[in-house]
């Protein structure tokens, strides 16, 4: 996500078009970590392996697409299917939201006994988080009103901080629009953050669980890594391309019509050398 988003920013690209791993793309792509899907005989640890090789073969056939200019193919794509598009991907991103819904059951004794993965035996034990082993909060947790509380306050600001009027400057004769200066949704976490730290934590002695609670943090860049997969043998790309195709198209596909949907707000027109 970090190096798809820099080279989106550096090469190219519009407002609203830098994003990680895209919801659609995630749907598809975890066939290659499930227990039924190619690679269930194996380790979670080398399914993981194969994601990357997965990923990489799909970056090549984008650029392959891209040299093609297969872009003028979404000339084809009606309106009905760019709205169906558009409502799908909020209810893939709202429903992938829940999950901060979910709190860690009673840990259990970690230990460093063999685990079987699927129909792989004896792997060594994998810890992708936490959202394996979760449970709903409930109205009985102190958390859930907080995190009720900092959904108000951003949903809030995100809805009337548009409809504010526009603030003329003194002396020039022009007007400019609170939401181009100060972005509704950048307004919205920096609220949260100061209700979090500076109310929540400091004033009432409460706390919601962070991202550092769920998942370690490390300040720099992610380490270069090349596939742990046997490139020269034919087995791993016969498994591996037709899901790459699948991510490929659903990658372009949902790229131009974000394109069209910027457009649309912004009533600009992408150039064609973006496409």
């Amino acid at each position: 996500s970090f190096f798809l988003g820099l080279v989106t920013g550096v090469v190219g690209g519009r407002p609203g078009m830098i994003s990680g791993c895209a919801g659609a793309l995630a749907v598809v792509v975890r066939i290659v970590m499930s227990d039924d899907g190619p690679f269930g005989d194996r380790c979670l640890s080398e399914r993981r392996e194969y994601v990357l090789f997965t990923m990489f073969l799909c970056g090549i056939l984008q650029v392959v697409c891209g040299f093609l200019r297969l872009a003028e193919a979404a000339k084809l794509i009606s309106q009905s299917a760019f709205l169906g598009f558009f409502n799908a991907l909020a209810i893939v991103i709202g429903t992938s939201q829940l999950e901060t819904f979910h709190k860690p059951k009673d840990k259990a004794h970690v230990s460093g006994a063999l685990e079987t993965h699927g129909r792989a035996l004896n792997c060594q034990p994998a810890n992708f988080g936490p959202s394996g082993h979760a449970e709903w909060y409930t109205f009985q947790d102190t958390e859930t009103w907080l995190m009720l509380v900092h959904i108000a306050v951003v949903m809030s600001v995100i809805h009337f901080l548009p409809k504010v009027p526009d603030v003329r400057i003194p002396g020039t004769g022009f007007s400019v629009k609170p939401e181009q200066v100060l972005p509704p949704c950048l307004v919205g976490i920096l609220l949260s953050m100061a209700l979090e730290w500076g109310v929540f934590r400091a004033g009432l002695d409460l706390r919601t669980t962070l991202v550092m609670d769920v998942s370690p943090i490390k300040g720099g860049l992610p380490p270069w890594h090349v596939p742990d997969v046997p490139w020269g043998t034919w087995d791993p790309y016969a498994k591996c391309l037709p899901i790459a195709a699948s991510l490929c198209g659903i990658g372009l596909v949902e790229s131009i019509l974000t394109l069209q949907a910027v457009d649309e707000i912004l009533d600009q027109t992408t150039p064609s050398w973006m496409k």
